[in-house]
């Protein structure tokens, strides 16, 4: 049997929620029926998960980047189309595709999918922004489908622009659930790791230092809740570039002894047998992964009013704050740790975000879209 082509388009391959999904595609993917590859832009420098992306058995091109090259970038985006043939290419970059599915429907791959992450623009900058609308345009229509993690997510990016009505399928932040199950033993090791005493209320955040991401917000609300309870300790696993700045307010603070950053960590899905309970203050979000991950473990989840209230999967367990420290603080301290955590995981896999489950999904997905414009 012939094996459909599949470009996957992603602006880098650096750590981040998008990645982690092309990553469990690349994973997960039945290799019989699809042959993958993978495009994106040229920054000039080689990101972490190239050569894992490689070792998996696909392809990776690069073109120049727009923002520093924009002739340079259509013109080897042009050639790129013209010279490799693909059955479908899926974008994951928001605005930043609508470049790729230009040529991409020049030069006739019958599937093409823009697939939205986010309810709005994580730059603040207007000019980045205004850029970034105009081109939502284009994207629109040289896209065949559409596709979104979220209701939200997709209404900002195709409900505003395009004057026929779009069909959007809804895409799951599916993860390997029974990965992400509380477990004691670690629970265990990892406070012996860390020297943190089982009484010691443990707060989690997983994400990439980065401004949308809002560490120095949360380190700033986890200070003035050790006033009311001294007995916690806040976890920070990533790295980025505003990572060294948080570690700076850390100190200025001097709550060092109160506050540890993992650094990069292969397998952060151990670290919330260890987490009490999962922070996360970002200033914009879609459905994002580490929210799935952290109900996945039964825990108490705090989000800032800006996450998408489509990541309460367990309604119960979540909270949405707004960005206002004296606020946070209240819920730090008010916040019950979960029991009984064992059990989460059978509701979200009833959700349908078990990823051995939303793979299948999304294959017949591409082998149904494929057929269509066939016809």
């Amino acid at each position: 049997m012939k094996k459909i082509k599949l470009l996957l388009f992603v602006d880098r391959l650096g750590h981040g929620g998008i990645q982690t999904l092309l990553l469990n595609i690349l994973d997960k993917i039945d290799k019989e029926k699809f042959e993958i590859s993978f495009l994106n832009f040229d920054f000039g420098v080689k990101y972490e998960l190239e050569d894992k992306v490689v070792k998996a058995g696909a392809k990776l091109y690069k073109v120049p980047h727009p923002q520093k090259h924009p002739f340079k970038c259509m013109k080897e985006t042009k050639q790129f189309f013209k010279t490799h043939h693909f059955d479908i290419v899926h974008c994951h970059s928001s605005s930043k595709a609508a470049v790729i599915l230009k040529y991409a429907k020049k030069y006739k791959v019958p599937v093409r999918i823009a697939h939205s992450h986010a309810d709005s623009f994580q730059s603040k900058n207007f000019l980045l922004k205004l850029v970034g609308n105009m081109l939502m345009i284009p994207l629109n229509r040289n896209a065949t489908h559409y596709c979104a993690c979220s209701q939200s997510a997709g209404k900002w990016m195709f409900g505003h622009w395009y004057s026929k009505k779009i069909p959007i399928t809804i895409i799951k932040n599916a993860i390997d659930l029974n990965k992400y199950k509380y477990n004691e033993k670690t629970d265990l090791e990892l406070r012996a790791l860390y020297k943190i005493d089982k009484s010691t209320k443990v707060f989690g955040h997983v994400g990439r230092f980065m401004r949308v991401k809002n560490q120095t917000f949360l380190i700033n609300a986890f200070y003035e809740y050790l006033k009311i309870n001294n007995n916690a300790k806040l976890i920070l696993i990533g790295i980025g570039t505003l990572k060294e700045e948080a570690e700076n307010l850390v100190k200025e603070l001097h709550i060092e002894d109160k506050v540890i950053f993992t650094g990069y960590q292969s397998d952060t899905a151990k670290f919330y047998s260890l987490f009490d309970v999962f922070v996360l203050p970002s200033l914009v979000e879609g459905l994002p992964f580490v929210g799935v991950e952290a109900q996945a473990s039964g825990l108490k989840c705090l989000f800032s009013d800006h996450v998408s209230k489509e990541i309460a999967l367990i309604e119960e367990n979540c909270k949405f704050i707004p960005l206002v420290t004296d606020e946070w603080v209240k819920t730090f301290d008010k916040v019950e740790i979960i029991k009984n955590r064992e059990l989460t995981y059978l509701k979200l896999k009833e959700e349908g975000f078990d990823l051995s489950d939303e793979i299948k999904k999304l294959e017949e997905y591409y082998q149904n879209n494929l057929k269509e414009v066939s016809l």
